[in-house]
Order: structure tokens, then sequence, then C-alpha cells
């Protein structure tokens, strides 16, 4: 993906690089020749306007006279002479030329130019209708207007000539003026422009492939995320079929080996109650019998009860899973006459999704087995809470047997202890597992749900 945006990008920035470049270089040009229209029509304007007299009687002078010999020798007035010396060193104009009405050059400061006509020239016809006209001619380029290739960036402009603003045009006068530095000023501006843009874009360029680099960096992490999740949800699934059918095993080895063999048992005695004669001692041997037998159907009712539990307790739906944990740890705590449990249960059943309360009764009842049926020393706090809006159990391993330890978070402690389940629960059930050390020192597991 990096190699395919890197590139992709790349173009696109060179593309939108070379076409700002395209669209400034021609606004750049159309200023340019914008500006250099006006000012050369001002200037050669104001040229004429400054020897308008002398150049009117040269060009009536001219007029009569045909051939180029003719025009040489007549020359220019010493007073037009000193008015275009004047505009030659003082302003950018570094050539002039005159036309008569009929489009013949009457006066160049290339001379060989003297004679010629250029009535077709497009400056002379736009001029000679009396709108001036102007254009940057760029070095080693065709001069459209004089037909020459130029050595030079030139500016020409053409103005008419006349008395007054109503009079007859006399003829047409045209300035070639040096815009070097002027286009020179703009391609530093320009190439200074095009620097700017490349570095911002560079700088964009780079910031996007590091956003880029970074996406993919954030993806490839979550994909490896994903696929160890995946395999841990296999892998957890396994067990968790492993476990279950290890649940009913062990629910099946309680029922046949402990609760039918004590009923069986009840009943072989009650048949051999029944089947013995009658003894004239007052009932005492029934009453014996009794005794001996009330503690063992009890013991057997409490087992049936637990296994009830275990499956799934009715009080549950009834009424609720903090009423349902307490009861199981109540049932606990009265068949060893110890206090195994202890609940804090911090949320309200509202709070609690049904899936949800279904896992933390799994959860729970586990570590009750653990704890309750097979009698594992030690105690058990359970913690219920909700904070911000995320549902977390706690189960703290008390005792000195559950002193915290780093092995505690591994998987093959929580095998070895029977507390795997905690894990396999909390994460199929699209929760976070945590095994962390209490305050109190102890080892303490930790379930979340967002």
């Amino acid at each position: 993906m990096m190699r395919y945006y890197g590139w992709t990008s790349l173009l696109a920035i060179v593309l939108t690089a070379a076409l700002i470049a395209m669209v400034f270089r021609h606004l750049a040009i159309d200023t340019l020749i914008e500006t250099g229209n006006e000012n050369g029509i001002t200037l050669a304007t104001a040229a004429v306007s400054s020897f308008r007299s002398p150049l009117l009687r040269y060009l009536e002078e001219v007029s009569f006279r045909r051939s180029e010999e003719s025009l040489t020798i007549l020359g220019l007035p010493p007073d037009l002479v000193q008015g275009i010396h004047r505009l030659l060193d003082d302003t950018s104009i570094i050539r002039v030329k005159i036309y008569d009405a009929q489009g013949r050059v009457v006066f160049s400061t290339k001379t060989f130019q003297v004679g010629t006509v250029q009535a077709d020239n497009p400056g002379f016809k736009s001029a000679i209708g009396g709108e001036p006209a102007a254009k940057i001619i760029y070095r080693d380029t065709l001069n459209t207007f004089d037909k020459e290739d130029e050595d030079a960036n030139l500016m020409q402009a053409y103005v008419p000539v006349r008395d007054s603003l109503g009079s007859p045009i006399a003829g047409v006068f045209e300035v070639y003026m040096d815009v070097n530095d002027l286009v020179a000023k703009t391609t530093r501006n320009g190439l200074f422009m095009t620097f700017i843009m490349v570095s911002v874009l560079s700088a964009l360029y780079g910031v996007l492939m590091f956003i880029v680099r970074r996406s993919e960096r954030i993806i490839e992490t979550q994909y490896q995320a994903d696929v160890e999740r995946r395999k841990a949800m296999e892998m957890l699934t396994g067990k968790m079929l492993t476990a279950q059918e290890d649940e009913k095993k062990r629910i099946a080895n309680l029922l046949h080996e402990e609760i039918i063999q004590t009923l069986g048992g009840v009943k072989m005695y009650l048949e051999h109650s029944v089947g013995s004669p009658i003894q004239n001692d007052g009932g005492g041997d029934s009453a014996a019998a009794r005794d001996q037998m009330i503690p063992v159907l009890q013991q057997a009712i409490r087992k049936l009860r637990m296994v009830a539990i275990d499956l799934r307790p009715s009080v549950l739906d009834e009424f609720g899973l903090e009423a349902t944990l307490k009861s199981m740890m109540s049932e606990c705590d009265n068949t060893y006459d110890s206090k195994k449990f202890h609940l804090d249960f911090n949320v309200t059943e509202d709070e609690l999704p049904k899936d949800r309360k279904d896992i933390i009764f799994r959860i729970v009842k586990d570590v009750i087995n653990r704890f309750c049926l097979m009698n594992v020393e030690g105690r058990v706090k359970v913690d219920l809470d909700s904070v911000d809006q995320r549902l977390i159990l706690r189960l703290e391993l008390q005792g000195d047997k559950w002193r915290w330890q780093e092995a505690a978070a591994e998987e093959g402690f929580m095998q070895r202890h029977g507390f795997e389940s905690i894990r396999e629960h909390a994460i199929i059930s699209g929760g976070e597992f945590l095994a962390a050390k209490s305050p109190s020192g102890h080892i303490s597991y930790q379930a979340s749900w967002g």
C-alpha cells in the first residue's frame, strides 16, 4: 500500500506542480505584456509630444521625396535629431522608426530599413487608423510586425503622429524598448514561486507519506492483533468444548459416585429395615436408623441442589445475579461452616445485559465450584463494578497460598489451579482479561467488558 500511495501521490504532486507553474507563467506573461504595452505606448506618446512640430514638418517634407537616396540626403532636422538622441540616451528606448502615411520607412536607426514599405505591418495599420499598438518580442523569436528575428527582448510601440486629436494622421512613430530586465525579473519571480511551490508540495508529500506509513503500521498491527485474536478464539473455543465435556463428566461422576451411591445405600438400608422382624424395644432401632439416615439424605439433597445451581439456578432469572451469587456463596459457606466468599455488588440489575449476566455467573460459579466442591484452601473476594461505562469483575484470591507471583498470569498456572475458565469466558464473550497484584498482595483476576 505504501508503494502504491507513494507513487500515486508523487505523480499527483508533480502534475499539480506543473499545472500551477504553467498557470503562474501564463499569468506572469499576461501581466508583463499588459504592463509593457501600456508603458511602451505611454513613452512613445510622450516622445512624440516632445518634438511634435519638427516631426510633422519632416513628414511633410519627405512626402515629396520618393527615393531612398533623396531621403538620406534630406536628413532629419536638428531639433528632431536632438529629441531622438535624448530619447535614446535617457530612456529604455534603443531604436526609433518613422513611417509616412503610406507605410514607407522615412527614418530608422537601422539605416538599411530607410525607404522600405511596410504598409502591411499590423502595428502600422493600427496606428495609422488612430489606435496605438504595442507588442513584446522575445529574444530569438520572429517579429511578426517587422518579419525579422530579434536578438533581444523588445517592446514595440506604434503611435500616430498628428497635430491634434481631430487632425489628419501624417505618419506613425515607432519605438523599440529594451525589456530584458523586465523579462529577467519575471523569470526570477517565476523560478522563486516555483521553488516555493515545490518546497510546499514536497513538505505536503512528506507529511502524506508519514501519515500513510503510520496508517500502514497501525493497519498491520491491527491485522496481526486480529489474527492473534482469531487464533486465540479458535484455541479457546476448542478448550471450551473440552471444558464443557469435562464439566459434564464431572457432574455425571458427582451424581453417580456420590449422590446415587448415597441414595442406593439408603434404599438398601430401608429394604433391610422393612424385611427385618419388628423389635419389641419400643422402636429404638427405628429411631436410630432414622437418625442415621436424615444427615445422609440432607447431604444428598444439598449436593443435588449444588448440581442444580451449577447447571442453571432458577433464582438467576427470578431474582437476579446478585441474589444468585449470594445464594451460591451462602450454600458453600454453610456446607463447610466457614466464610469462603465476600461479594461487593456495585451495579444494578438494569445495568447488566443478559449475555453479560450469564457470563459473569459462569465465571463466579466456576470459582465457587473450585473453592467449595473441591474445598480449595483460601477465600475469594468478588467485586463487580461499572467504571466509565465499562463492566469490571474482579476476583481476588486471598490466603497464604494465593500470594502474588509472576507465574499467576501464565496459562499453565491457571490451568493447574482451575482458573483458566475465567480467561476463556472473558475473551470468548468479547471482553478483556488481566491478571494483576491486588493492593493486599494477593492474586487478582480481572475480566472487563465495554
